[in-house]
């Protein structure tokens, strides 16, 4: 184990969170039901614990920080443009159309993306029509590159 995630209340929950299967139930669990949405699902503190659990096995598989990079910036441009609307009716239509971008990516490399794919897939799904949900899913990606290169991502 590299170092302790920020949000583990513990070095147990952290070492338990080493396995995907445990963090990907767990995570899946945090986010709650579909039509609650991102914003009443993942509070600050969830989103730090498995966004740096995230990254640091998104580093084990050794994913280049390029890599999750192209998907950051994907999200932060179609979240510039929801700014600008009124009313954010498209949040949920623009993180639904991200979704195939990361299955062909993980389709092409299942080691290394394939477990980026399967934690944001839930969260893509639970993205309502609300800017705020939107909003949230871009800070955790965000968040998981942090997270990635404190943990020893590279280029």
């Amino acid at each position: 184990m590299s170092r302790q995630c920020s949000g583990c209340e513990s070095v147990q929950e952290c070492r338990e969170l080493e396995d995907f299967k445990t963090l990907k139930d767990r995570f899946v669990k945090e986010l709650g039901d579909r039509d609650n949405g991102l914003s009443n699902g993942l509070k600050a503190d969830t989103l730090v614990k498995y966004s740096c659990a995230l990254g640091r096995h998104l580093v084990a598989e050794r994913l280049k920080t390029s890599q999750v990079r192209r998907f950051l910036d994907s999200f932060r441009k179609e979240n510039s443009s929801l700014r600008r609307q009124p009313d954010g009716k498209l949040a949920r239509r623009k993180a639904l159309l991200l979704e195939p971008r990361l299955a062909y990516a993980a389709g092409r490399q299942p080691y290394a993306v394939g477990p980026l794919f399967e934690i944001l897939r839930p969260a893509i799904q639970r993205v309502r029509e609300e800017k705020d949900d939107f909003d949230i899913l871009t800070r955790f990606l965000e968040s998981v590159v942090a997270y990635h290169k404190y943990h020893g991502g590279r280029d």
